[in-house]
């Protein structure tokens, strides 16, 4: 059995907090907006899944091109807010309903940063690489309740090994059966 490892001992400020090592992070479409689902173990090696909402799908545009266009209803800008390209050009950030939104409405624009997959976009945002911390354990949080943490969550390994009649070289699936199944968990 796997002993659970922990990154550093627990205190009084970590009472209360999940803290998640992350496998896999996807996500699906609500009503109307997107939900992100973490997987990951807790460090006791429970599995555990965290959806996590409010983070929107966004990209960049030339702040000139976004002034002279009008937006399609579903898209935002974010507001008082003007950022640069590497080569000092001023940039809107356009938020959208939908992450398959960035693709219809970027053609409109110039556009930098659109073709990022969402899910990697939510986990550069929130600084996350291999783990993360929240205060509720309800299984649903927005992305402002979440940070970055250190977790060493003891992971399970599956192994599989799958034996066919070869005698005629390397197996085909149409042609020599499966005479075996093993897994190892």
């Amino acid at each position: 059995m796997l002993e659970p490892r922990t990154s550093a001992p627990a205190t009084l400020s970590d009472f209360g907090k999940t803290r998640i090592g992350i496998h896999q992070v996807e996500y699906s479409i609500g009503p109307d907006i997107p939900v992100v689902h973490v997987f990951g173990r807790d460090v006791s090696g429970e599995a555990v899944r965290i959806d996590v909402t409010g983070f929107r799908p966004y990209f960049y545009a030339p702040a000139g091109q976004v002034e002279e266009k009008s937006l399609p209803s579903d898209v935002d800008v974010e507001p008082d807010t003007t950022y640069r390209s590497i080569q000092g050009e001023a940039l809107r950030r356009l938020y959208t309903r939908r992450p398959g939104d960035v693709r219809d409405v970027r053609g409109r624009y110039q556009h930098y940063e659109a073709d990022i997959p969402f899910a990697t976009r939510f986990m550069i945002d929130c600084g996350l690489t291999g783990g993360m911390e929240l205060s509720s354990d309800t299984g649903m949080v927005d992305y402002s309740e979440i940070a970055p943490a250190d977790v060493k969550a003891p992971a399970r390994t599956c192994i599989m090994d799958i034996e066919c009649v070869d005698e005629l070289g390397f197996p085909e699936p149409e042609r020599d059966p499966i005479i075996c199944i093993t897994c190892w968990d």
